[in-house]
């Protein structure tokens, strides 16, 4: 086995690892079931679309309009998300 061939090895089974460990590592994110319902139904109604990545991101920014900033977080330590207009339609 080369060296090259063995790096790649090594990359597969990281991979593989993380894959693993992101099963049993508990969501961070409050309502998380919630935001993978809504996006499988975005992703879904994208293929109708002309620019698929663009109806997903306008969505994804309107979702999570704080995204790469410091999160809130509850009690609890999970991430609580405050999407776009939320004050409005929860008046």
């Amino acid at each position: 086995m080369t060296k090259k061939q063995k790096k790649m090895l090594w990359r597969i089974v990281i991979t593989a690892v993380m894959l693993i460990a992101l099963r049993f590592i508990p969501t961070l994110l409050e309502e998380a079931d919630k935001y993978k319902a809504e996006f499988a139904a975005v992703k879904n109604e994208s293929t109708a679309q002309n620019m698929p990545y663009a109806y997903v991101q306008k969505w994804f920014k309107k979702t999570f309009p704080c995204y790469g900033k410091q999160p809130e977080r509850n009690e609890n330590l999970k991430i609580v998300n405050t999407p776009v207009n939320y004050d409005e339609e929860t008046a």
